[in-house]
């Protein structure tokens, strides 16, 4: 989750129309287009597979770290562009430099992946690559101290069942995203919400719960689909006609605030929207771009539009899955071709077919199938779409599209990482044996 907007010298908001300059401004010409991924992993002890508390864990690893070049910050850490935060349930989220090139995404998981499993060793901590943590339950959860995290639980207690599941016990990967101009952000919004099932299905990672197989290969997808309805999930307004930034703002308006942060300290708003927020205040407070930053960083639909495009649905996974979501975006994103061909093969889904594909990427997979599609289908061909633009992106530059080479044997054999793990470990009920044979097995330390 996004760390805390710098309050500082922020102006004050006099009306809506700033905040279409605001994405407005954000464009860029695609030869400053860049790629920045961000990788969340899920901690555990070692000997007891339970949680890793802050203090007495956490924070001894992030001191750790300051040996490694980080320089630590508030429950985080940041070095040469690059930042490490804490998710609420004391999974770490390494945001990367944004990059041109794949393998330097690939270059920095590896090279963080590394000085983390050296850090966590003589911790007794270990580092797993799945998209959910499998064998404890939210009761069990190690909270971080953060007041964010305070509001955001208080307030997602009283919205979906899955909140705070979603908050303590997933792991994803996520890539941002450059656009050139309101016409190439709604493409790309298009296409992204279109595909975010289908990702989701090629990167199903979560299979397991406390008491063995879910019936899910992505459980994390599935705990997503009761968290709160107002701010997740997919979007049919980008199938509108006038879709646009003024449509987006409108959306983001009318959802309320999880709080109001002034300094060091976060109020309950009472469920007031920005847009009321904006128009009226609240106890004297005038509503701020900082405010509309936070306000943007909690809602949560699978494609999220701030200064840039963030695609959100994979499960968390191994360093060579992180490059590989990377590199397939950027290839269908940032190639002409390949963004025109992926709208074509996605744009006349109907939002139920869509609804139903996300039902079968987090219970099915690639195998799942409704009328109209099959999800190992369309994997084939949009892992073929991102190659082939990826192709055309890279001449001259180096190809990237090697990074793909997972996810084309994923699509080609339908078996996900879950189903491999399922296939290994079976159903269950799993013993203390079979736990600790699936924490090892999905550890970075044997999946990078």
């Amino acid at each position: 989750m996004s760390r805390d907007v710098d309050q500082s010298d922020t102006p004050i908001l006099q009306d809506e129309e700033e905040l279409v300059t605001f994405f407005k401004a954000s464009e860029k010409s695609p030869e400053y287009f860049r790629v920045g991924a961000e990788t969340e992993r899920v901690l555990f002890a070692k000997d007891t597979l339970a949680p890793i508390p802050y203090e007495g864990g956490i924070r001894p690893l992030l001191e750790g770290m300051t040996q490694k070049g980080w320089s630590m910050e508030p429950l985080g850490l940041h070095k040469d562009g690059m930042s490490v935060s804490l998710e609420p349930g004391g999974q770490l989220e390494l945001a990367g430099r944004p990059v041109t090139h794949s393998d330097d995404t690939r270059a920095e998981v590896d090279t963080f992946n590394r000085e983390i499993l050296d850090v966590c060793e003589p911790l007794g901590i270990g580092v797993s690559s799945l998209g959910m943590r499998p064998f404890s339950r939210v009761s069990d959860a190690c909270w971080m101290p953060r007041e964010r995290y305070r509001g955001m639980r208080t307030y997602l207690d009283a919205q979906g069942q899955c909140g705070h599941h979603m908050m303590v016990m997933t792991a994803t990967i996520q890539a941002n995203y450059d656009f050139e101009s309101e016409a190439d952000m709604v493409r790309k919004m298009r296409v992204g919400m279109g595909a975010s099932p289908i990702v989701a299905a090629l990167f199903a990672n979560s299979p397991y719960g406390p008491d063995g197989w879910t019936g899910y290969r992505s459980r994390r997808c599935a705990i997503w689909f009761h968290v709160d309805p107002e701010r997740c999930g997919l979007l049919p307004m980008v199938y509108e006609e006038d879709f646009g930034f003024r449509k987006y703002l409108d959306y983001i308006l009318d959802i309320p605030m999880f709080f109001l942060q002034r300094g060091a300290v976060f109020h309950d708003v009472e469920r007031l929207t920005f847009r009321k927020f904006l128009h009226e205040g609240f106890n004297g407070e005038k509503a701020t771009l900082a405010d509309f930053e936070t306000h943007l960083s909690t809602i949560f639909p699978e494609v999220r539009l701030k200064r840039f495009i963030e695609v959100r649905s994979a499960d968390g996974g191994p360093a060579e899955m992180a490059a590989a979501l990377a590199a397939l975006w950027k290839g269908l994103f940032y190639d002409p071709t390949s963004l025109a061909a992926a709208d074509a093969l996605l744009k006349d889904f109907s939002m139920p077919q869509r609804l139903q594909m996300q039902q079968c990427a987090a219970q099915d997979a690639l195998k799942g199938h409704g009328k109209g599609f099959h999800m190992g289908e369309l994997a084939k061909e949009l892992v073929k779409l991102g190659s082939e633009g990826l192709k055309r992106l890279s001449v001259g530059v180096g190809d990237e599209s090697h990074h793909l080479a997972p996810l084309e044997d994923i699509a080609n054999s339908g078996e996900t990482l879950a189903d491999k793990l399922l296939a290994k470990f079976g159903a269950g009920p799993l013993d203390e044996k079979a736990r600790r044979s699936i924490m090892q097995e999905t550890s970075i330390d044997a999946a990078s």
